[in-house]
């Protein structure tokens, strides 16, 4: 199963998140992640984030022209458009 999770901000977009990592974890959904298999992750455990585990979210931007996967307001790196395919395959729930 795939989640897409988009929201406003500051609108309880990252209490909705735990909410539907939950329901997950109790219904027995794998979870796969993007950002935890990519080579900036043990670098991102360590920093200084807004909220717990944000270093954890698949997160992905997307802009006319780009795809972009980020760490906060910390780290982004572009997808080529010809990727999304494989960022969708690698994750199971994207707060986009």
């Amino acid at each position: 199963m795939k989640w897409a999770q988009i929201g406003t901000a500051k609108s309880g977009n990252y209490w909705i998140y735990n909410i539907l990592q939950s329901v997950a974890k109790h219904a027995g959904l794998e979870r796969k992640s993007f950002i935890q298999n990519q080579a900036i992750y043990p670098i991102a455990k360590n920093w200084k984030m807004n909220f717990p585990n944000q270093q954890d979210i698949d997160h992905l931007s997307i802009h006319p022209t780009r795809c972009v996967y980020n760490i906060g307001n910390v780290f982004n790196m572009p997808i080529a458009l010809e990727d999304i395919d494989d960022y969708i395959r690698q994750t199971s729930h994207v707060w986009i």
